[in-house]
């Protein structure tokens, strides 16, 4: 709800065609880093959940240390065993994005990006990001959720103004990442549900 952020998002807008074509929407600069920093730090998925179809040895990017102080460099994980993958923690990654991994900052996306990003060794479909997932798993719409996301985006904030209500929200995780009012998360309480109030108001 940054404002400085919203006019300059806004503003990149009215230069743009009235009707904004596919290629129009793709070609904003601005839109589109915003859309990329809002997916690597807020994704709407923050944890996939794999199984483990036969027994294989996972080697890890950065060694662990064990509880008797040895080294770790891969895990071995039997058939059958859950695993579960944190997005969230992926896209925070400050080896990857730097010591400001946890700030959000589209400017980022203009900017010549580190080795760290632009080699980064993780295999997401979309900008070295989890976001959407990684190999024959991964997303197979996630270009129809970019072109959603901007279009809505685009279509919104050049003709609103958007501010937090002064109800305080908290953020819970179920099948995707929810806002409630605070004090009313309880899932199981009837009549709760997620919210996030906003002023609104017309340009």
């Amino acid at each position: 709800m940054n404002p400085i952020i919203q006019d300059r998002l806004r503003a990149e807008l009215l230069e743009a065609p009235a009707q904004l074509t596919y290629d129009d929407l793709h070609n904003l600069p601005y839109l589109d880093a915003l859309c990329r920093e809002t997916l690597r730090l807020y994704p709407p998925v923050s944890m996939m959940e794999r199984e483990a179809i036969t027994e294989c040895t996972v080697p890890l990017r950065y060694p662990i240390k064990g509880k008797n102080g040895e080294e770790i460099r891969e895990i071995q994980v039997k058939k059958g065993t859950i695993i579960y993958v944190s997005i969230r923690e992926a896209n925070r990654s400050k080896e990857t994005w730097g010591q400001d991994a946890d700030v959000f900052r589209p400017e980022r996306w203009l900017e010549k990006l580190p080795e760290s990003i632009s080699e980064a060794k993780t295999s997401g479909v979309y900008s070295s990001m989890m976001t959407f997932s990684a190999g024959p798993r991964a997303c197979i719409g996630f270009k129809f959720s970019l072109l959603e996301l901007k279009t809505v985006l685009s279509t919104l904030v050049k003709s609103f103004k958007f501010e937090l209500g002064n109800i305080r929200t908290v953020w819970l995780m179920g099948a995707t990442m929810v806002p409630y009012v605070e004090g009313t998360q309880d899932l199981l309480e009837d009549g709760k549900h997620p919210m996030m109030p906003l002023k609104v108001s017309v340009l």
